[in-house]
C-alpha cells in the first residue's frame, strides 16, 4: 500500500481523465481535491503540448506536467527536462515525411507547433508552415497524420536518432520523437527533482504511449477503454473515462469517502 503523503499520481489526458467532452467530471475533481488535500502529488503526462494542457494542469493544481509524451517536463512552469531532436538531422526527416502522398503534419517546439495544414493553424499556437523554412532548434517532436503505413515505415528513423510511435487507436496518427523521449523519462526527472522514489507512483493511461509508465512506475492502471495490450501492461484496471475511472479508483484505493 502506498501512501498518500509519500505518493505522486501520473494522468494521461485524452481518453484517461478526460471524458469525450475534453472534459473532467466534479466528481473527479472533488476527488482529485481530497487527494491533494492529504498531501498527494498530482502529475500529468500527455502526447499535448503546455499550450493544451496548461488549462487542465492549473484545474487539477498539478505541480508536475510532462509533454508531447515525455519530450519536456516541467514543475510549478518551469522546464526542468528536454530532450529535442538533433537539430542537424531534422530538416531532412520533415522533408522525407512531407514526400508522402496526403502527408499533415505539426513540428512541436516546447511552446508552440508548426502545421503543414493550413485548417488547423491557430495564430500565435499553432501556425501555418509550407515545411521549406522553419526554426531548427528545440524541436521536441513530430506529429504526423497519415494511413500510408508502408512510406511511413521505410524511413530509418534510428539514422535521424528518432522512433516513431504509432497510435493503437487513432488511424492514421504518427508521433516521432528523440529516442530516448518516453513518458517514463519524464517522469523519472520529475521524481529525481521532487525526490519521490518511482515505487510511489501511481500511473493511469489508456494507449501505446502510456505503457511505459504503466510498467515502471509503483501502480499501473489501465481504463477500461484502454486497448488490450495496455491492459494486459497494467497492475490494475479501473472503470473508463466516461465513468470516472480515475476519480472511483483513487477514492477506493485511499478511502477518500468522496461521495458522487
Amino acid at each position: 500500500m502506498i501512501k498518500i503523503n509519500e505518493s505522486m499520481i501520473i494522468l494521461d489526458l485524452d481518453k484517461t481523465l478526460l471524458n469525450r467532452e475534453n472534459q473532467i467530471t466534479e466528481y473527479t475533481l472533488k476527488v482529485l481535491d481530497k487527494y491533494r488535500e492529504c498531501g498527494g502529488k498530482i502529475a500529468i503526462a500527455t502526447g499535448r503540448a503546455i499550450t493544451r494542457s496548461r488549462k487542465y494542469m492549473e484545474q487539477i493544481h498539478a505541480c508536475g506536467l510532462i509533454t508531447l509524451n515525455g519530450s519536456v517536463t516541467y514543475h510549478n512552469g518551469d522546464i526542468i527536462a528536454q530532450t529535442p531532436i538533433d537539430k542537424e538531422k531534422v530538416y531532412d526527416m520533415v522533408q522525407r515525411l512531407m514526400a508522402i502522398e496526403g502527408m499533415s503534419m505539426a513540428v512541436c517546439y516546447p511552446d508552440y507547433m508548426i502545421t503543414s495544414n493550413p485548417k488547423f493553424a491557430v495564430p500565435g499556437v499553432n501556425d501555418y508552415c509550407d515545411m521549406k523554412e522553419f526554426n531548427l532548434n528545440e524541436i521536441q517532436n513530430i506529429k504526423a497524420f497519415s494511413s500510408n503505413y508502408a512510406a511511413m515505415d521505410e524511413i530509418d528513423y534510428d539514422f535521424y536518432g528518432c522512433r516513431k510511435i504509432t497510435s493503437q487507436k487513432e488511424e492514421g496518427f504518427h508521433v516521432i520523437a528523440c529516442k530516448d523521449v518516453d513518458k517514463l523519462n519524464g517522469i523519472k526527472a520529475l521524481c529525481n527533482h521532487l525526490n519521490i522514489n518511482i515505487k510511489n507512483t501511481i500511473a493511469f493511461g489508456d494507449d501505446y504511449n502510456d505503457l511505459c509508465m504503466l510498467e515502471s512506475c509503483g501502480i499501473g492502471v489501465a481504463m477500461a477503454n484502454a486497448s488490450d495490450m495496455v491492459k494486459d501492461a497494467a497492475n490494475e484496471l479501473t472503470l473508463s473515462n466516461e465513468e470516472d475511472g480515475v476519480g472511483v479508483w483513487l477514492n477506493q484505493y485511499f478511502d477518500l469517502n468522496v461521495t458522487k
